[in-house]
């Protein structure tokens, strides 16, 4: 995609072209837009075939200051874990004594309690294109944006959560 080209360059005859790079998706939306929210760190790299071993790569002045960032995080995390299970079950206790009391705002000591619906709201492909929309408006309409993410367990896969 250069400097030029919008959205619908990338649709022809009802078939998508090969998507867009991060950098050009990144130009065509902020050009004109408000200043990025988005920290100013690179994208990862592909994922690896072999997953190196990052002492191995972190200067040795380094090495135990990201060692013990890296100890913490996971341990903040898996405590964090932990606490949200906790207070998921709390929340689900409490939802419904508010409801049965018709409460939407209430105060219990120092804490003030506040119940109240958050509608979240979506365009479902399947149902646009049930009611007549075409795939290229549907393809042309649709934003993608890259977030990135860091998950540190334990483990020697990294799948643990």
């Amino acid at each position: 995609m250069n400097r030029n080209s919008k959205p619908e360059d990338y649709i022809r005859r009802g078939t998508l072209m090969p998507k867009p790079t991060l950098d050009d998706r990144m130009k065509a939306v902020s050009s004109g837009a408000a200043p990025s929210m988005v920290p100013d760190t690179p994208p990862p790299p592909p994922p690896p075939e072999d997953v190196p071993d990052m002492t191995q790569l972190v200067p040795s002045s380094k090495r135990l200051l990201i060692a013990k960032m890296i100890a913490r995080h996971a341990e903040l995390g898996e405590q964090m874990g932990a606490m949200k299970k906790e207070r998921e079950k709390l929340t689900d206790a409490i939802k419904p004594l508010m409801g049965e009391l018709k409460l939407g705002k209430a105060t219990w000591g120092d804490y003030h309690l506040a119940y109240y619906n958050t509608p979240r709201s979506f365009l479902d492909p399947k149902q646009l294109l049930s009611h007549g929309v075409q795939p290229s408006v549907i393809a042309a309409c649709t934003t993608v944006k890259d977030s990135y993410s860091l998950r540190i367990s334990r483990g020697k896969d990294g799948d643990g959560e």
